[in-house]
């Protein structure tokens, strides 16, 4: 009956809510009074020691709670789950390694689940709008699944349908992650993490409506116009509203199936140097930056123009971040000066710009590019680049990076993602072997950005400082060279251990290009 169903339904949803929230408290206080007994037991002296026993041990147990709180609660959780997993700069081994199973591992939802929400939405069947529809997903996410489907016109589509619950379930799960951010400021006062709570719901809100999706997508094709090396799906209007989206149906691999690559004919390094350089556009020349490329989202095809050229095609626009001029201009200096580290004063003053503190500003360079300078590896570490494998685990050393939490509440919130798509993209590279210098090619796209910024400055003055950037790209591709080649050749004498991977460790955070 509709009367009895608004009264359950409400009835059904608080007490889901205030479900979900106590077993979600109980695991955060779990983990928290572990931790907090761990430094209660060590005094100074002990902790360097301790950190790869005790450490190590409560980072694998508190890792395995939130995987079985987010496969348990599911939604939102999982989307926070696969955060967690992509952030392998910032957070221990054992989180990443055992949260990034929730990047593949989503459980497909029956097709009869979606019937009722065409209804909804349209106030018509699938079966009136769709000429069929095939009711086994292709993949599955955190928000929504994809099936595959066949308009009344004959056009292949892909039909992405948010799960039922998500928007109910949405502003319970927010408040608890809010509690959660308050407990960790409470409990551990020098982490205090709170503004990721209101940042994260905007994230979410613009996530979970799929008519900005769409516009996201639309918006990005009109940016790379004229480029036909990249793709964005056709948005089909008439069968899209915010919880359903219909798009052109793609051919192709993921990124980092290196087998389907090579048998369209291309390389795997085609393809993640095509894939920079569309990020980097993105960022530093439009400033509007997808926020989530991971492999399931970036297809490589031939191009259909073309089939001699390699087409990335760039998948889910739901995840989104706009950039104010003011900030582009200033993140392309700071990025194109810490690359070439061509002067260091220009990154100390756009960093204070930002609001970034200057005793964290090597710290901040670090973050952006995924490696640390020589510089301050001799300065902070006493050791060259290539000796970092020595001292990465130890807890004094980690420690004179400087707060890393006093760095997030300074840093614009922009970077949030901005970092998550860095990450995304150093991660790939390392999956593909490594075979790009993936800072070189990110500050060609950042000199562009400048040539913007300073398209009224006199021809000459633009040609020389194009050359001058050039010769900069130059000097950077041949110290990679020549750092690849000493690396093989010091593992090959025995100055570098055995099980030390050359490869590995040239594509790891610390040297993703030694410079």
């Amino acid at each position: 009956h509709p009367f009895l169903k608004k009264i359950y339904q409400p009835t059904i949803t608080i007490t889901d809510n205030l479900s979900r929230f106590t077993r979600t408290t109980l695991v955060a206080l779990k983990i928290i009074i572990d931790y907090k007994l761990l430094f209660l037991k060590l005094n100074n002296e002990e902790k360097t020691s301790f950190l790869n026993d005790s450490m190590k041990e409560i980072h694998q147990e508190s890792a395995n709670k939130i995987l079985n709180l987010c496969n348990k609660n599911g939604g939102l959780y999982i989307k926070l789950g696969q955060y967690m997993a992509a952030n392998n700069h910032v957070l221990p081994k054992e989180y990443t390694e055992t949260l990034k199973v929730l990047q593949d591992k989503v459980e497909n939802r029956p097709f009869e689940q979606f019937k009722q929400m065409f209804i909804d939405e349209f106030s018509k069947n699938p079966e009136d709008i769709f000429a069929s529809i095939d009711i086994n997903p292709i993949a599955a996410a955190s928000l929504a699944q994809v099936h595959r489907a066949t308009l009344k016109d004959g056009s292949e589509v892909a039909i992405k349908l948010q799960y039922p619950e998500i928007q109910r379930r949405f502003n319970g799960d927010m408040f608890t992650f809010e509690v959660l951010l308050w407990m960790i400021k409470t409990i551990f006062p020098d982490y205090d993490i709170q503004w990721v709570g209101p940042e994260s719901r905007k994230v979410l809100e613009r996530e979970l409506d799929f008519q900005q999706e769409a516009l996201n997508s639309e918006k990005a094709a009109k940016n790379s116009q004229g480029n036909d090396d990249y793709y964005f799906p056709k948005v089909y209007w008439k069968s899209t509203t915010n919880k359903i989206l219909t798009t052109e149906f793609i051919h192709g691999c993921k990124i980092t199936n290196q087998k389907a690559i090579k048998e369209y004919g291309f390389e795997p390094k085609q393809a993640i140097k095509k894939l920079t350089q569309l990020m980097g556009e993105q960022l530093f020349v439009h400033g509007f930056l997808h926020g989530d490329p991971h492999p399931g989202n970036v297809f490589i095809r031939p191009n259909p123009k073309n089939k001699s050229k390699l087409q990335v095609v760039l998948l889910d626009h739901g995840l989104y971040k706009e950039l104010s001029e003011e900030f582009r201009e200033k993140y392309c200096a700071i990025y194109w000066a810490a690359a070439t580290r061509k002067n260091n004063k220009v990154i100390e003053k756009y960093c204070m710009e930002l609001g970034i503190s200057p005793h964290n500003t090597d710290l901040f360079v670090t973050m952006i590019l995924m490696r640390p300078p020589q510089e301050f590896i001799r300065k902070h570490f006493g050791v060259e680049w290539y000796q970092m494998h020595q001292v990465i685990g130890n807890l004094e050393s980690i420690n004179k990076f400087g707060t890393f939490a006093e760095l997030t509440k300074e840093m614009p919130k922009e970077m949030l993602i901005i970092l998550r798509n860095a990450n995304i993209l150093r991660s790939i590279n390392h999956e593909l072997g490594a075979p790009i210098n993936r800072c070189a090619v990110l500050a060609r796209e950042s000199l562009k950005g400048l040539t913007i910024q300073n398209r009224n400055s006199s021809i000459i003055t633009s040609l020389k400082n194009k050359i001058g950037f050039w010769f900069i790209i130059i000097r950077m591709d041949l110290t990679y060279k020549f750092a690849k080649l000493y690396l093989k050749i010091m593992h090959l004498f025995g100055y570098i251990p055995n099980q030390f991977s050359v490869e590995g460790y040239i594509a790891a955070d610390w040297s993703d290009r030694p410079y």
